[in-house]
């Protein structure tokens, strides 16, 4: 199963153009929720959008029922990189040439230390950290990790 994760990243295309448009429709998402809230641009990897609505559906199952995830930073321009305390070569921001994924999410049905756990255990995710006093969980897809680092803010191993 590991080959399988593994594989299923390489297939990515990371280095593709600049594009405003999402390209693919999911459910529990709006491109309003995932854009710079300063520019409106929007440079997710379609991939990235679809294994939050992966992980969404994952967590409607395993708890059975609809859990709503909010999104309270995706992607982000330099700008407001910059503005809102982001480190330099944060997975938020797209430098214009590699396409990165991340997402903080929270959720008003689960606990935040309880959507932390879930996101480690879903097995995608290339970084999951949880700031228990912000009360969000960071989620990324880093192309540069083979595996899942976890941690908490103040905690890192």
């Amino acid at each position: 199963m590991i080959k399988e994760k593994e594989d299923f990243f390489k297939r990515d295309e990371y280095f593709t153009p600049l594009e405003d448009d999402v390209r693919v429709s999911v459910e529990n998402f709006k491109r309003h929720e995932l854009e710079c809230p300063c520019c409106h641009l929007m440079n997710l990897p379609d991939k990235f959008i679809l294994i939050l609505q992966a992980f969404s559906y994952y967590l409607d199952f395993k708890f059975g029922k609809h859990i709503t995830l909010n999104v309270g930073s995706a992607y982000r321009c330099q700008k407001h990189n910059a503005e809102v305390g982001g480190v330099p070569g944060s997975q938020h921001y797209a430098d214009g040439i590699m396409k990165l994924g991340a997402a903080d999410l929270s959720s008003p049905d689960l606990e935040p230390s309880i959507l932390y756990q879930n996101a480690i255990l879903f097995g995608i995710f290339r970084s999951v950290k949880f700031y228990p006093e912000k009360n969000f969980v960071h989620v990324d897809i880093n192309p540069e990790r083979n595996r899942c680092h976890a941690w908490v803010e103040g905690n890192k191993k």
